[in-house]
């Protein structure tokens, strides 16, 4: 999924699609097949048939469909894993195809590199969220270091809620 990120990043975004939806089914269909435990072949089938379901559109930013499109994209590979696993398979050539992913996404195809992964260089997000919610999360990382959580003693915090406004509707 990263490395797909990376390498489609701004593409992806400037012709209006939402990269974490579009990519995220390549990431979901990863993880899905690892907890599936498929060989490296199933892997690779699952992320191909999850690309074939891969979108997610910077038009429902602003409304629910931006988090939905992101969970459509989790659902996906976790049934591409499955279909994989039943041995259906897309053949690898329709990332390149005339057609295919390059073409109509404006994206560039990119095998993970496990000496120069990715996700330790993620040049995009601190966390795995929408980017208003950083500054949230810091603060609460900085209130439980400073021992102002829930109590004064921060061995003793159990959880921690920030709160946030909800968008009217």
């Amino acid at each position: 999924m990263a490395a797909v990120a990376r390498a489609s990043h701004p593409a992806l975004y400037e012709r209006g699609w939402h990269p974490t939806a579009v990519c995220g089914v390549l990431g979901s269909a990863t993880a899905a097949s690892r907890l599936l435990d498929l060989s490296e072949g199933r892997v690779a089938a699952a992320v191909r048939i999850a690309l074939l379901r891969a979108g997610g559109l910077r038009a429902a930013f602003g409304s629910d469909g931006k988090s939905l499109q992101v969970g459509m994209a989790a659902a996906t590979g976790v049934t591409a894993a499955r279909l994989a696993a039943t041995g259906s398979s897309v053949p690898p050539e329709h990332v390149h195809a005339p057609a295919g992913f390059e073409e109509v996404y404006g994206g560039k195809w990119a095998v993970p590199d496990a000496s120069r992964p990715e996700v330790a260089e993620n040049w995009i997000k601190a966390y795995p969220c929408c980017l208003k919610a950083p500054s949230s999360i810091e603060a609460t990382d900085r209130a439980g270091a400073r021992g102002r959580c829930c109590s004064r003693r921060p061995s003793r915090c159990t959880r921690v809620a920030p709160r946030c406004p909800l968008r009217l509707r």
